[in-house]
């Protein structure tokens, strides 16, 4: 994996000799051991860490490119899906094909399209060229936001990294906590936002973006919108699913390294369970093994091991032929995470079970981690709205016909027929303050807030957005809201800085544009059908997985979740006997006292609301050590 970094001067005066050191110095002192070079010329000065043990690098790495027309330099993180095709467009002959890197192929498709060149990319990666002959630097990120891209511009000095923080080493930069991005993080419960970051001077280059650093400023230029995708149209359903099949084939492959043991995510859902049995497919045939990882702890008796939280996986697990494991997270582990300073790296996700298993990967040389993040957001949507879709355009027999076929399935149908129409006819059209989806973000945002000082909490509530439901009343519209609202793109942010930390790269097949393309184009009735919700994925893992694993899966992690809210009830509690610092601007430490000694044991029951108040206990702390 590598990670990036660079400056360029105000005025393009020339750099000052070691003014990147001190950006060098934080990923030599903060990532594990690596190769890392710069290369400077006037006044820019770029920079790339190459982590040994990553896929083998071409021989010309580093990527300073001397070109025909002038000096082309880049600093490059990158794993291309599509280089046939881009060898094609740039007329490559065969013999230089193979051994070109990804990095030279960047080059040629800027020297050949300029700052048009990523929408002719395709995979994951965030650059920035230096074009001589041309005075002026150009970035880009990727259409899903997979590789970070960071960046600070003060006195017009333009400075970027891989790392929030790999910008503020350097001395231009100010080091000072961006009040908004609190505000957002305590009143959503997340920094869901693709700018912010929780360093005021530092932001984030969203994806699917690019810009252009010149003489005449900064200008920025969105090259791909997820709106603009397609509709697919197939004459057969069996067209639909041989299709994603094939997508699903192409994306675990493109993100399987040439060599090395391999990692997977494995809870037994659907979404997990269709990556690994692929990718253990696909390393079969080089005799590599697949390492998974599920955030249950071990099963403690053989009715356990038959539970579906613990036995979906091990049963896929077996089948195919991984090495799997389960994660131990106790009440010390979880005190400890929460007294380090998290949010400054943009470390917000709160999937603290994904500590222990980056552990254990390092400890098996494990350097790349599949994760099925984003799949029910797009590809394995539940389909929650296709019945509203298709009765209200007027498809009204066919609508009632299949939800009849989904209700027979049920003890009560006639009951199940009503309740469906009226929850997936009915609800999804009514206004949100009527269906009660307004109120609900309503009591969230005032649960994540009531911790915060007065006078913080008076003026947070007003910098939160007026963002549209989340749902709608068609999947398309839910599927790019989830896009939009950076919903995925926010745990994609957070894991890119924790696992790099610890020399690990998520790789998300399911992320994939062509996936995700497809995902939006697909009509209603592909997601839920025959009486089975995520009808098109599951009906296409049938080609690796037994169809009572395809079609009976209903995972749910009722245990895992009761288990993690007592421990970390626990080790709040522990938290507090430590003592609390009192003089954090943004956190009323009497409050959060209050809010951390009125949360029950888990025998009094679990409740949504007691979870929220947790959930707000956690960001809170995670505030205080700012």
């Amino acid at each position: 994996m590598t990670e990036i970094f660079g400056v360029l001067n105000p005025g393009q005066r020339p750099l000052t000799p070691g003014e990147l050191e001190p950006v060098r110095q934080f990923f030599a002192d903060h990532y594990p051991p690596a190769t890392i070079q710069c290369w400077q010329q006037g006044p820019v000065a770029l920079g790339s860490r190459l982590q040994s043990g990553n896929e083998a690098p071409p021989a010309a790495w580093p990527t300073i490119r001397h070109c025909g027309d002038g000096d082309l330099a880049i600093a490059a993180s990158v794993r291309l899906d599509n280089r046939a095709e881009l060898a094609t467009s740039l007329t490559l002959p065969a013999n230089v094909r193979a051994g070109i890197s990804d990095e030279e192929l960047i080059l040629l498709a800027y020297q050949k399209w300029g700052p048009q060149c990523p929408a002719h990319l395709l995979g994951d990666f965030a650059f920035a060229i230096w074009d001589g002959p041309r005075r002026r630097l150009f970035c880009a990120r990727d259409h899903m936001g997979i590789k970070p891209f960071y960046f600070a511009c003060e006195d017009q000095r333009f400075v970027f990294a891989s790392d929030p923080q790999g910008v503020t080493a350097h001395p231009g930069v100010p080091d000072t906590v961006s009040d908004l991005a609190v505000a957002r993080y305590l009143g959503e419960g997340d920094l869901y936002d693709d700018r912010l970051t929780f360093h005021q001077a530092v932001q984030k280059l969203p994806p699917a973006t690019s810009l252009l650093i010149d003489d005449h400023g900064i200008s920025e230029q969105r090259y791909w919108q997820p709106e603009n995708a397609p509709d697919i149209r197939h004459p057969r359903e069996q067209d639909y699913i041989e299709q994603l099949q094939q997508l699903l084939v192409g994306a675990v492959a493109a993100r399987l390294p040439a060599e090395g043991p391999v990692g997977a995510h494995l809870s037994g859902g659907i979404d997990s369970s269709g990556i690994v049995a692929i990718a253990a497919e696909q390393l079969r045939g080089s005799g590599r093994t697949l390492h998974t990882w599920s955030w249950m702890r071990p099963p403690r008796t053989p009715e356990e091991e038959e539970h579906p939280e613990w036995g979906l996986g091990q049963r896929v697990a077996d089948l195919a032929g991984t090495r799997h494991r389960y994660t131990e997270l106790d009440r010390a582990s979880t005190l400890k995470i929460l007294q380090t300073d998290l949010l400054r790296a943009n470390d917000t996700a709160d999937l603290w079970y994904e500590v222990p298993v980056r552990e254990e990967a390092r400890s098996n040389n494990v350097r790349f981690l599949l994760s099925g993040w984003g799949g029910d957001q797009l590809i394995s949507h539940h389909g929650y709205y296709r019945h509203a879709e298709t009765f209200w355009r007027g498809r009204f027999i066919s609508t009632l016909r299949d939800m009849w076929e989904e209700a027979a399935l049920a003890r009560n149908p006639a009951r199940r027929f009503l309740g469906m129409c009226y929850r997936g006819l009915v609800l999804p059209v009514l206004p949100a303050r009527l269906s009660g989806r307004s109120h609900a973000a309503d009591v969230s945002r005032l649960a994540f807030l009531g911790c915060t000082t007065e006078s913080f909490q008076f003026w947070a509530a007003k910098q939160q957005r007026k963002l549209e439901p989340y749902s709608g009343n068609c999947i398309r519209h839910d599927q790019l809201a989830s896009i939009k609202q950076n919903l995925i793109s926010g745990r994609v942010d957070s894991w890119a800085i924790s696992g790099g930390r610890q020399g690990l790269e998520y790789r998300y097949p399911l992320l994939d544009r062509r996936l995700v393309e497809f995902a939006i184009g697909m009509p209603p009735e592909m997601y839920r059908s025959h009486g089975q919700d995520r009808y098109a994925y599951r009906s296409a893992l049938k080609r690796w997985l037994p169809e009572d694993i395809c079609h009976a899966n209903t995972k749910v992690e009722l245990q895992r979740v009761a288990e993690s809210y007592e421990t970390t009830r626990l080790a709040v509690r522990d938290w507090l006997g430590a003592g609390i610092n009192a003089s954090n601007d943004y956190i009323a430490a009497e409050k959060l006292a209050g809010y951390i000694r009125s949360l029950p044991p888990l025998e009094s029951g679990l409740r949504e609301e007691n979870i929220l108040k947790l959930i707000a206990v956690g960001c809170a702390i995670f505030v205080t050590n700012m």
